[in-house]
């Protein structure tokens, strides 16, 4: 028998990834009942080490039943202002080092042109 893929769907929510310690956040919300997160940044990385801030949301979650869904970067990469620059920027990096995170996938929106 097949599996139904409308019957594999997960509650998540998303996370500030720029908070001072998402990982702790994620520690606070797990017993919440959620089954994936989207940490995600607005605009640039805020400075984050971004393997380190993987390893510490995935030490976070441990063994419950929770996955990484996707990394969100939010901001208009599409204009050459100085804050655009930093969120293509964002995107690139964050593109990189997704795998770290334990997903493929990285969600957005781009703004107006």
């Amino acid at each position: 028998m097949m599996p139904n893929p409308l019957l594999d769907i997960r509650i998540g929510t998303m996370v500030r990834a720029n908070l001072d310690d998402p990982a702790a956040y994620v520690r606070q919300i797990l017993p919440l009942g959620f089954e994936s997160i989207q940490p995600f940044f607005w605009q640039t990385l805020g400075g984050k080490d971004i393997p380190r801030l993987a390893g510490e949301i995935r030490e976070a979650i441990g063994d419950a039943d929770v996955v990484i869904s996707s990394i969100g970067v939010f901001g208009n990469p599409l204009e050459s202002g100085e804050v655009d620059r930093g969120v293509l920027q964002a995107w690139e990096t964050i593109i990189d080092n997704a795998h770290l995170f334990g997903t493929n996938m990285v969600s957005g929106f781009t703004g107006r042109i």
